[in-house]
């Protein structure tokens, strides 16, 4: 029987939790890079297994389907605004210099 601190393999959760927290990111990120290289249609569920090197049952673990994933990456790219918003703030821009500013900010964060 497992103790509360491990698994039944006996590996510890938080080594495993961390794995996943790792796991997730890069599905994440993998699948942001393929829905900018080629498109979110064009891009399977499939297409993101092979290319993080793991099968579509251990990605669906993570997203429960496609649209879950681009909504996650969409979310992940949002989560950057206050950071972007403080970095153009310090340049005191007047009011419509600091909305451009913030919107190329942003453009660059989601195409990179």
């Amino acid at each position: 029987m497992s103790t509360p601190s491990t698994t039944r393999t006996g590996t510890p959760r938080e080594l495993k939790q961390e794995r996943a927290v790792r796991t997730r990111a890069q599905v994440l990120h993998t699948a942001a890079r393929l829905f900018a290289e080629r498109g979110y249609e064009a891009t399977s569920v499939v297409d993101i297994a092979e290319h993080v090197g793991m099968t579509k049952g251990a990605v669906y673990f993570h997203f429960k389907n496609k649209e879950a994933m681009a909504i996650a990456v969409v979310e992940d790219n949002y989560h950057r605004w206050p950071a972007l918003l403080e970095e153009v703030r310090t340049q005191n821009l007047d009011p419509r210099d600091t909305i451009y500013a913030l919107l190329d900010r942003t453009t660059e964060a989601f195409r990179t």
